[in-house]
């Protein structure tokens, strides 16, 4: 068995913040989560179950709603890169020191995996599209095509992708864009970290969630700082959080 199933309350630290101002816009529940390691990079699905995929082990903790935990060594990568949720069974994870790609299936059962550039970063499923950020070259790639590339980035890649509808959202806060594998990438305009609801658009300020219009979602509390910003499929839940981060901000 790959996974750990624990229910821990200092792990899932979450009060339902009343000691936080009140959001403004969209979001009107909001949790705080202890991370239990260095942070890497986070995800969050429509049932609010979060993924926080860490630098040391367990390389992966999943947190449930309910507090119930349940970690993933996955002791084929060493340094992980970036993960991404498929909804109906299971995660993609990159793993930088071995340059690959890895399918596991919903008990962390490796299913699968693919070579890839050089420090594969975050990874992103969009239709039947699986791409990734390849931070040896600043390049994004679709795995149907390795040998060639969707986009060559201005910077080295350290950004987050996610998809949106068939293409993808790529924001490192200086760069930003949609892209998609048949598809000429269209920049965003730089007003902070982009992300995919799903099939629309927001962006994370240092005071903010906003909508692609610019209409307030959440206000982010002065006390805290975050660098990404993750959706649920459909945006009934959103994640902040930062790489390194000691803890991320659930909102729904």
């Amino acid at each position: 068995m790959c996974a750990r199933s624990t229910l821990t309350r200092s792990l899932l630290f979450l009060l339902t913040m009343t000691g936080l101002a009140a959001p403004s816009g969209v979001y009107v529940h909001t949790q705080l989560l202890d991370v239990p390691g260095e942070l890497v990079d986070a995800e969050i699905t429509g049932s609010g179950r979060v993924y926080l995929l860490m630098r040391g082990l367990p390389h992966l903790v999943v947190v449930s709603p309910d507090g119930q935990t349940s970690e993933f060594d996955l002791r084929e990568i060493v340094i992980p890169g970036g993960i991404c949720v498929d909804h109906g069974w299971g995660w993609y994870a990159t793993g930088q020191v071995n340059d690959r790609l890895f399918r596991y299936d919903r008990d962390g059962e490796l299913m699968d995996s693919w070579s890839t550039a050089e420090l594969p970063g975050d990874v992103a499923l969009a239709g039947l599209t699986l791409a990734y950020v390849s931070m040896g070259d600043g390049t994004i790639r679709s795995t149907s095509d390795p040998g060639s590339y969707l986009v060559r980035l201005s910077g080295s890649g350290d950004g987050q992708l996610s998809p949106l509808g068939e293409r993808f959202v790529y924001s490192d806060g200086e760069e930003s864009m949609t892209l998609g594998e048949f598809l000429a990438p269209q920049p965003l305009p730089a007003t902070g970290i982009w992300a995919s609801t799903g099939e629309d658009l927001a962006f994370l300020t240092d005071s903010c969630v906003c909508g692609a219009s610019g209409g307030k979602l959440f206000e982010v509390p002065p006390e805290y700082a975050f660098r990404r910003i993750s959706f649920s499929q459909g945006g009934a839940f959103c994640l902040l959080w930062s790489p390194g981060g000691e803890r991320v901000l659930v909102l729904r």
